[in-house]
């Protein structure tokens, strides 16, 4: 699967959180993309039990799982929870936040 650049719903999201639960030995594809500023892209290769989270004003994209197999855990976040209560919670300590 894939997803083209895109933003996250901005009138109910306020971040986003992936986390990288699995990913088959022989995996070709499938890589998180965001884009800068200047609209470069930045190819993230997230490790297992890493995650990533964003504002849901950064742009991004997922290329195309070409061979294997991968499991991401997706979570949208409103403005009203705690972010670092949640991350705590989840010991989330792989976190990486890109602004």
């Amino acid at each position: 699967s894939s997803a083209d650049k895109h933003l996250d719903d901005l009138k109910v999201l306020d971040k986003t959180i992936i986390t990288l639960l699995y990913q088959s030995d022989d995996l070709d594809g499938g890589e998180t993309i965001v884009y800068d500023d200047n609209d470069s892209p930045l190819n993230l290769n997230l490790r297992i039990g890493e995650s990533l989270s964003y504002e849901k004003t950064l742009a991004h994209s997922v290329n195309k799982l070409r061979q294997g197999k991968r499991r991401v855990l997706v979570s949208w976040l409103r403005e009203h929870q705690n972010y670092d209560y949640l991350a705590k919670k989840l010991k989330l300590d792989n976190i990486r936040e890109i602004n």
